[in-house]
């Protein structure tokens, strides 16, 4: 199915219909808020402003080729918002320059043409209503109900570090917009609250409050923010037709003076679509980090056309995440080519990351599906990772070939490997919730899992099947755990009777059953081992997960002007014990925190040494404790794991209706409680979490409900041949 996504039909031509081939002077000014002075000759108008913030209300803004608005300003942060009253569309095809903040709001529309030339410090143009948050001068609200557009054809350059920000249900660039060091906004909505930045150059992303009928943003101009953040947001009204981005120009936010620039296209993630056929680059060309590209909506497509890079010549790679329902790499329906996933990996690090919660262009299950080969090469200095997250299953079945390049499969249900996968200089690390599946069979062609200079783990937490394929692994180790989710269930299956796996070099084999596997199973006929590759095999021991900390009470928000209820937030994880933190701000009123689950133990260690702590596991049902890894053969004692992050502040709830009583904003969540280990040094405290923005007319937060208590482990058994451990 082949989906074309286009701004409406004939767009330009309804507006010029509608006025915006008028050309002349702004006119009918009058002065509401603030101290200005405006003064006209020929075709130039001055207007010199002498407070911090000024409104000037016009009954038409428009410029014709020749002529010329300049604003005279105190300073850089100064504001002159320009109102129009009028019901014509501003046609700006002349010049604009200020050197401070210039605002121009008119809900009939605003279209700068291919002469008009916008010269400023910083810039919001909309066909919403403005006011300034009463929270503070630093954040304005934009709302209203207007359907018109904000069309750029010209060229709009804001000084450096500066802000624009285009708003409107429909926002076009067909021109060049240029903030080095800054931030650039195209919003497709009708309510949205910008974050004006700091005298430090601080910037905060906006916040949609309010989708538009029939969003969208098409961009086939030029638009580049070195150094900072572009960002592409269109969100619909709930349960009406989908948002559509378009990006068939090119989008640039290369790093400069160690500043990663950052490029955001988020549609609605219920229905959205974005369709990439232009260019996104957030690559670091002389210096420092690559930078961060985000392509997120229910439905996320990448032409085969489509240039993405996070690339760098002396730093880290960047990173690229996809965050659609479903993703299809390759193949004839595909939402992207292996050839653009291709040129990607071999530069930076991909992830994806799927969700179900919307209408998607496949399935809508959450699945992540290879249809097609995919064989990409990275440097040896820079090498790269492809994440696959899958909220439901991952599906591989066509062949997948890297040098110096690693997978990670994480799936919510089933992973799924039906065709080769092979490594040179990287590693395969697979965790499954339910079953991981290594079949070759009639219907499925893996002929071989092999990796070079890297390891191979899988873990499920039900089974690990290995039916007809062959696995080998040179100067690696290979683990192969079932059973994970702590509830007994599953194990490592071989199928036949020739061996299956082999490891060569001074490597291990640690494989992991549940303890319901009541009698030791022999493996080595499916085993051949060699160069002093090892095998070691345990049995997983639960023991009682720990109860989730409780959300503390936070001040009742203060009473203010028709506050919307916000959401209550969850606690963040507390801190280790040790020396007391510096007390911080009463926080808002959070929900109770659940339980994370515990990590799963690192294996045994080689002889003589300890036995590493094993990474993290995901979350297990019921705050179910993760089993602890057998000890090294010497038993010294392993590392104590790491205290989980404390979750961030949740965002205020934004202004309901009169009288209504707007709840504190949400916590973050939980951080994941890591590993525990022996008994180690007493750890600091962790610091109290800053106080939450008070809600106007805040009600206080619901309180959470009660982290899960985990299952009771059980302790030592002795089981022939096989060395069983507990944890403490």
């Amino acid at each position: 199915m082949s989906i074309q996504i286009t701004i409406r039909p004939l767009l330009l031509a309804l507006l010029l219909a509608k006025g915006f081939c008028a050309q002349a002077l702004p006119s009918g000014a009058v002065l509401t808020a603030g101290q200005a002075k405006i003064t006209q000759a020929g075709n130039f108008l001055g207007i010199t402003q002498t407070g911090a913030n000024a409104i000037i209300q016009w009954q038409s803004f428009n410029l014709g080729p020749a002529e010329t608005v300049q604003f005279f300003q105190p300073n850089a942060q100064s504001i002159i918002l320009n109102q129009v009253l009028g019901s014509s569309p501003s046609t700006i095809l002349g010049r604009i320059t200020a050197n401070g903040q210039v605002f121009l709001t008119n809900p009939n529309g605003i279209l700068f043409g291919p002469t008009a030339s916008v010269d400023v410090g910083g810039l919001i143009a909309s066909t919403l209503g403005m006011q300034w948050d009463p929270s503070g001068e630093a954040r304005i609200r934009l709302a209203g109900g207007s359907s018109a557009a904000v069309i750029n054809q010209g060229n709009i350059t804001l000084a450096s570090g500066g802000q624009v920000s285009l708003v409107a249900a429909v926002v076009s660039n067909k021109g060049l917009v240029v903030a080095q060091l800054g931030q650039i906004n195209l919003i497709a909505a009708n309510g949205v609250t910008i974050m004006l930045p700091t005298t430090a150059g601080v910037f905060v992303g906006p916040i949609i409050f309010q989708g538009a009928l029939g969003a969208s943003i098409e961009n086939e101009g030029r638009i580049q923010a070195d150094g900072g953040t572009i960002s592409l947001f269109a969100q619909n009204v709930q349960g009406t037709t989908t948002s559509a981005i378009v990006n068939k120009g090119a989008l640039q936010a290369q790093t400069i003076e160690n500043r990663s620039g950052v490029i955001r296209i988020v549609g609605d993630m219920q229905s959205g679509f974005v369709n990439i056929t232009g260019s996104l680059d957030a690559s670091a060309p002389s210096q420092g980090n690559g930078g961060l590209i985000e392509t997120s909506a229910a439905h996320v497509r990448i032409s085969d056309t489509t240039l993405i890079s996070t690339a760098t010549v002396s730093g880290k790679p960047g990173l690229w995440l996809i965050d659609p329902i479903d993703l299809w790499i390759g193949g004839g329906d595909a939402d992207i080519t292996v050839e653009t996933l291709r040129k990607s990996l071999e530069t930076g690090d991909v992830s994806v990351v799927t969700h179900s919660s919307g209408q998607g262009r496949h399935e809508g299950k959450g699945d992540i599906l290879i249809n097609e080969a995919l064989v990409w090469v990275a440097k040896p200095e820079f090498p790269t990772t492809l994440q696959l997250n899958a909220v439901n299953d991952i599906i591989l079945d066509y062949p997948v070939t890297t040098t110096n390049g690693s997978l990670v499969f994480n799936a919510g249900q089933d992973v799924n490997i039906n065709a080769a996968i092979t490594t040179t200089g990287g590693g395969i690390t697979s965790f499954s919730t339910r079953n991981t599946n290594l079949v070759n069979d009639t219907g499925r062609r893996l002929a071989a899992l092999t990796t070079t200079d890297g390891s191979m783990s899988w873990i499920a937490g039900q089974s690990v099947t290995i039916d007809g394929a062959a696995m080998t692994t040179t100067k690696g180790s290979v683990t192969l755990a079932a059973g994970s989710d702590g509830f007994g269930k599953g194990s490592v299956i071989f199928s036949g009777d020739k061996p299956s796996l082999v490891v060569t070099g001074a490597g291990a084999v640690n494989i992991f059953n549940p303890l319901s596997a009541a009698q030791p199973i022999d493996y080595s006929k499916f085993l051949t081992l060699t160069e002093g590759a090892t095998l070691s095999k345990f049995i997983w021991v639960t023991q009682a997960g720990l109860t989730g900390a409780t959300g503390a009470t936070g001040a009742t928000g203060a009473t203010g002007l028709n506050g919307a209820q916000g959401l209550a937030g969850s606690v963040g994880a507390a801190g280790a014990t040790g020396l007391t933190g510096l007390t911080g701000l009463t926080g808002a009123t959070g929900a109770t925190g659940t339980t994370g689950a515990q990590g799963i133990q690192g294996v045994a260690g080689s002889a003589g040494a300890a036995g590493s702590v094993g990474a993290t596991g995901a979350a297990g049902n019921d705050g179910v404790t993760g089993s602890v890894g057998a000890a090294g053969a010497t038993g010294l004692t392993g590392l104590t794991g790491a205290t989980g992050a404390t979750g961030a502040q949740g965002i205020q709830g934004a202004a309901g209706s009169a009288g209504a009583a707007g709840s504190v904003g949400a916590t973050g969540d939980a951080g994941i409680d890591g590993a525990t280990g022996p008994v180690g040094d007493t750890g600091q405290v962790g610091k109290t979490g800053a106080e939450g923005a008070t809600g106007i007319q805040g009600e206080v937060g619901a309180q959470g409900l009660q982290g899960v208590q985990g299952m009771q482990g059980t302790y030592p058994q002795t089981v022939t041949g096989v060395e069983r451990k507990t944890g403490r």
